[in-house]
């Protein structure tokens, strides 16, 4: 196999990789926790850490869970040690190694649930590095808080950086439809969206256009951050953005039928505590006509052949 013809994933041997002092590891991520590679040595390989080249001296470890660790270093820093989480590998031809256009990252979530398998999230970590903490976990995405949190747009891009880093789907809930709002918070980096309140098939259309690019939708054409450097991203976006809406009003589960008909929506999220409230239980979940409401809202999501999400617990 071709290094330049390689892609290969967290959880790949090492050792797949051509050996020698011309491997290029190129999207290479470090992290400081076990989870990621199995048993192999391969030395002398120089790896691009952003726009520096430093040199693997040493890589070792074991079969996953345990991690693959190795250590780096170059004219600038000490040798410094962390995981190995993804990689695409090239070979140079010269003595140098040259540039390599980066892939898109993939959506975990997106491929899961294309896997029908289930996806967990978690919500309530409101600084990057809480959400380095909870890297390790077997959770797949990260709810960032921006309708009801004080996240701002800066702090849109720390966290969904490092989401990143650890493989997670950035998920952001914003506070509106509002078009420029919806694509600037994918041009932050964000992954994926909750939109609140979508009570009506315009809604839910409006919601699409806002977060696609044509020919489904009209989002503003910026490379975003997850585009950096990715050719055609515009037209590759569309497969990796996650668009989630929230059925949290009776309105919605009266026009659920019309909002289910709207194509290149991932998830519909039954939300109890508003639904309550517009049910004139507030503050009553549990209440019988809610739990009933909710059930039924469910299952009719999951009839029509569509991903049904349900909030298990917050922090």
């Amino acid at each position: 196999m071709a290094a330049d013809e390689s892609r290969l994933h967290a959880g790949d041997a090492v050792a797949n990789l051509e050996s020698g002092p011309q491997v290029r590891f190129r999207h290479l991520v470090l992290g400081h926790s076990p989870g990621y590679g199995r048993e192999t040595r391969e030395t002398g390989a120089v790896a691009q850490l952003g726009e520096r080249f430093v040199r693997i001296e040493e890589v070792g470890g074991s079969n996953p869970p345990s991690s693959t660790s190795f250590s780096c270093s170059n004219s600038n820093r000490s040798p410094h040690s962390g995981v190995i989480f993804a990689w695409h590998t090239g070979k140079s031809t010269t003595g140098n190694t040259e540039a390599a256009m980066p892939t898109i990252r993939p959506n975990r979530v997106k491929d899961k649930l294309a896997d029908g398998q289930s996806v967990l999230a978690i919500q309530g970590l409101v600084t990057s590095d809480m959400i380095d903490q909870i890297g390790p976990t077997e959770a797949d995405a990260v709810w960032i808080e921006g309708e009801h949190g004080a996240i701002d747009f800066e702090e849109i891009g720390d966290q969904s950086r490092a989401c990143d880093l650890w493989g997670k789907t950035s998920i952001v809930r914003v506070n509106s439809h509002d078009y420029g709002l919806i694509y600037r918070t994918l041009d932050r980096g964000a992954q994926g969206i909750v939109a609140p309140h979508v009570n009506t098939r315009e809604q839910a259309e409006s919601i699409v256009h806002s977060a696609k690019f044509g020919p489904i939708g009209r989002r503003g054409m910026y490379a975003s951050r997850q585009g950096f450097g990715v050719a055609d991203y515009p037209k590759i976006a569309n497969d990796y953005t996650l668009v989630i809406v929230l059925i949290e009003d009776i309105e919605a589960v009266h026009n659920l039928d019309e909002i289910l008909a709207v194509d290149h929506i991932d998830c519909f999220f039954v939300a109890p505590n508003d639904l309550a409230q517009s049910m004139g239980h507030v503050g009553e979940v549990g209440h019988p006509e809610v739990q009933a409401t909710i059930a039924e809202t469910v299952s009719r999501i999951s009839a029509a052949g569509m991903t049904a999400f349900l909030a298990l617990f917050v922090l």
